[in-house]
């Protein structure tokens, strides 16, 4: 029989793995507490390291896996702890660490995953500091140590030598190395997309720049958690350079500077610093009307989700994280009633546009006279994209009542539109375990206390669901 920490370790872990981090952080939260053998313990800490990395707080993650190492983790977790000083800015200090690492497990007869993912993280952190030659025998040791590797570490493995060569004006070579991550699709293709679209860019391949960066911002706008700081500034800056190539220098303006936006947020300050001659370049050049009208339609309309998606993050600190907490939510929802592919699309434009009202008239606060005509700003913030108007719908109705008490319009019960009722339950978790004090058990309490209230009990009922079966995977 296991005792209770371990309990609450399996849990936590099968909720992870099922995409249920609010309920898993609480869970390894309450085993942390009790856990007095070494090992689990190790293994507890790592698990809140890596949610805090996932949500872009890399000095919590660096508390978590420095308490990780002290009771023992392994050199998986060292190396984690590595990554997350380079995040903090300890970039001299973390290549040292990781360099110690990768020495010691020359020597040792670790397990072959285990070598391979530490020499590919290493090689991650050589092409940061601009030595691509020592990155790809890093990564050649990867691939002789790691021959059985886990899908994700393959892709890793390739994207990185894509990189390396890439910077390495080793053009072929690149190209291949992209292409051969793009067969381990499964995994998330963004780097290998976004390297193919900045490869084309190098040898001016216009029409595989539209081709690689469509799909990777179709990727990146899809996917269920953050993204990726420094790949959506890559892309943004390919976006620009696709757009100056047209001479549609106003809108590659605005790309680029979402571009030294997110390098500045990355930490990337070599590539923010690039990004000023592509201004430069834009602002004095012309400003033409392309020759066929769709590029430019498809460039604003890129523009506008990018820029849209940013300026929420202006009046909340906390958006990114209840942003990732509320697309997740309604994608688990919309999935367990078997909504078509076309309902779950406009499910992620709904949960990441129905707050962009709020940034027009900078008011969060329910009690404000401005927050209750956000709903309507947003959709008129939005009529350009001509959204299919179920999503437009869904934005404008998402703060309904189920009991006919809402705003905008008084909409009770069924009246409400499908993907609002399930836009208000995903916002309404979202809203209360996002920040620093929410509490996953207390969100589903006053979930289950505003069902037939506030919202569809239907819906309720679905979603509280996917913890059940996720808890199910933990079994004695």
């Amino acid at each position: 029989m296991r005792s209770r920490p371990e309990r609450l370790y399996a849990r936590g872990l099968a909720l992870y793995h099922s995409g249920c981090l609010e309920a898993a952080e609480e869970e390894w939260r309450d085993a942390a507490g009790d856990a007095t053998q070494e090992a689990l313990r190790a293994a507890i800490l790592d698990g809140l390291g890596r949610l805090a990395a996932h949500r872009g707080r890399p000095r919590q993650a660096l508390q978590f896996f420095q308490q990780a190492v002290a009771s023992g983790g392994g050199p998986g977790v060292a190396m984690r702890m590595a990554m997350a000083l380079s995040l903090v800015g300890e970039r001299d200090r973390a290549f040292r660490e990781a360099d110690r690492l990768v020495r010691v497990e020359r020597t040792t007869r670790g397990a072959e995953p285990v070598q391979g993912a530490l020499f590919i993280n290493f090689a991650g952190m050589q092409i940061n500091f601009a030595l691509y030659e020592q990155a790809l025998q890093s990564l050649k040791k990867a691939a002789q140590v790691g021959r059985r590797m886990p899908t994700p570490y393959q892709y890793a493995l390739e994207v990185n030598r894509g990189l390396a060569f890439m910077e390495l004006k080793r053009w072929h070579e690149a190209e291949e190395a992209f292409h051969r991550a793009l067969e381990q699709s499964q995994v998330g293709t963004i780097g290998a997309l976004n390297g193919l679209a900045r490869l084309a860019v190098s040898q001016n391949r216009w029409e595989d720049v539209r081709r690689f960066g469509e799909r990777a911002f179709q990727r990146m706008w899809l996917s269920l958690r953050s993204f990726d700081v420094e790949e959506m500034g890559h892309l943004s800056s390919v976006l620009g350079q696709w757009a100056l190539s047209l001479e549609l220098s106003r809108l590659a303006v605005r790309f680029f500077d979402i571009a030294q936006t997110l390098y500045g947020q990355a930490g990337q300050w070599e590539r923010w610093r690039s990004i000023n001659a592509l201004i430069a370049q834009a602002e004095s050049g012309p400003n033409q009307p392309p020759s066929d009208a769709d590029y430019e339609r498809e460039l604003t309309r890129f523009l506008v989700l990018l820029e849209s998606t940013l300026a929420q993050t202006l009046v909340k600190g906390d958006f990114s994280r209840r942003l990732d907490v509320r697309h997740w939510a309604a994608q688990a929802v919309g999935q367990r009633l078997g909504l078509a592919d076309e309902e779950l699309a406009a499910l992620t434009h709904v949960a990441r546009l129905e707050d962009l009202g709020l940034a027009a008239v900078g008011a969060d606060d329910e009690q404000s006279p401005l927050f209750d005509v956000h709903p309507d700003m947003s959709v008129r913030l939005l009529d350009r994209l001509e959204l299919a108007p179920s999503i437009l719908e869904a934005i404008r109705g998402h703060h309904e009542r189920w009991d006919g008490y809402g705003f905008p319009d008084g909409l009770a019960g069924e009246a409400i539109p499908r993907l609002a009722r399930i836009i208000a339950v995903a916002d309404a978790y979202a809203r209360m375990t996002a920040g620093p004090e929410g509490s996953h058990r207390q969100a589903i309490a006053i979930l289950l206390q505003e069902s037939g209230r506030a919202l569809d009990p239907a819906v309720v009922e679905t979603f509280i669901s996917v913890f059940a079966t996720a808890a199910l995977e933990d079994t004695d």
